[in-house]
């Protein structure tokens, strides 16, 4: 009986109790360290990996917070580690989060850092092959988002990448000068930077602000859309852009006459050093001028006419080629064949009869 109860007075005053995968240790217990358990209720420290490994079906660590508004779970990272590691293997995820049913506000997976140059959650896949296809993040927003994305689309988009679905699908936030909200990079030669696509007459991509490309734009059509001038509230009205097969510049103006039914046109001091092979047309108003013509054609930068009446108004509308230095290096290739991978496919399928799973856009995204 004396040793029976000098135990018990060792475990409730020194000594430490195994719970499973963690002990509840009192202040005079040793620091867990170098793959030993963990100790309930104080520091531990570790120059080694202190594992858990669970060979059934349930969570190998469940940590639930009865606290409001407190971590369940908290990781910090040091310089340059990372406070939280997640691996898969197989078919597995690196790290899954799920949200209530009922209605509330949560959140499945939420990473906040509060060092602006830091990386809240960094995510990568690195097997190849056929397991390649697996995404290195996973985020729904509602439990029917995904098969409304199924439907839209007849192939797997998304084998490399996250799937991103409801309300919003992606949102980015750069938050430094110069930064950008979204980055895309395509690292292969028929690769898609960012590739948006939306069911017919909707929007796939939409800018409120400026846009800037650098490189050449190909289009099927292009317009501007404003408030119908006479009916803003209630109208849009839109126009064609002009389309020309060779990179063409427009300028035209009205000019009136001397006496003796000349006048010089001033240009731009670029204009010359922006444009070659000039084209002109000439139209006199308010009455038929037959010897109207183009007296002297460009050069130092005017170019006039003649033959006008004395004060006659005359239009005038000139045309030049682009010589800049991005022009000549990226030449409009007006007819091409398409390579071998887009044969048989359209960019616009319906117009030839052929139903939408034939259009070249929804061959190229993998």
């Amino acid at each position: 009986m004396t040793e029976k109860r000098n135990t018990r007075r060792g475990m409730l005053t020194g000594g430490a109790v195994l719970l499973g995968a963690a002990v509840v240790g009192s202040p005079g217990t040793a620091e867990a360290a170098n793959g030993n358990a963990l100790l309930i209720g104080r520091a531990n420290t570790g120059s080694a990996e202190t594992k858990l490994t669970n060979s059934g079906t349930a969570p190998g660590l469940n940590v639930t917070s009865t606290a409001a508004a407190h971590a369940a779970l908290l990781t910090t990272k040091n310089k340059d580690r990372w406070g939280t590691w997640a691996a898969n293997d197989a078919a597995g995820q690196g790290v899954g989060g799920a949200v209530r049913a009922d209605g509330r506000q949560n959140t499945g997976l939420s990473a906040g850092t509060v060092n602006p140059k830091a990386t809240a959650i960094t995510a990568r896949n690195t097997a190849g092959g056929a397991s390649s296809m697996r995404r290195a993040v996973v985020g729904t927003a509602t439990p029917t988002a995904q098969p409304k994305l199924d439907a839209f689309h007849d192939r797997n988009f998304w084998g490399g990448g996250g799937e991103f679905a409801g309300t919003n699908g992606l949102i980015g936030l750069a938050t430094d000068f110069g930064g950008y909200g979204v980055l895309g990079i395509a690292t292969e030669a028929s690769g898609v930077g960012v590739y948006a696509e939306a069911p017919p007459d909707q929007t796939a991509l939409l800018t409120l602000g400026n846009a800037f490309v650098q490189g050449n734009l190909s289009k099927s059509a292009g317009s501007f859309k404003i408030d119908h001038p006479l009916d803003p509230a209630n109208k849009y009205l839109s126009h064609s852009f002009v389309e020309s097969p060779d990179m063409m510049n427009v300028y035209n103006g009205n000019v009136t006459a001397d006496a003796n039914g000349e006048t010089t046109i001033e240009l731009p001091e670029w204009f010359e050093a922006l444009n070659r092979d000039f084209r002109y047309q000439l139209t006199p108003i308010g009455d038929a001028a037959p010897d109207l013509h183009v007296k002297t054609k460009v050069a130092g930068g005017t170019f006039s006419i003649a033959g006008a009446k004395p004060g006659q108004e005359v239009s005038w509308l000139l045309t030049g080629i682009r010589r800049d230095a991005y022009a000549e290096a990226h030449r409009i290739k007006v007819e091409e064949a398409k390579p071998a991978e887009e044969k048989g496919t359209y960019l616009f399928p319906q117009g030839f009869g052929k139903p939408a799973s034939a259009g070249i856009r929804r061959q190229r995204p993998r």
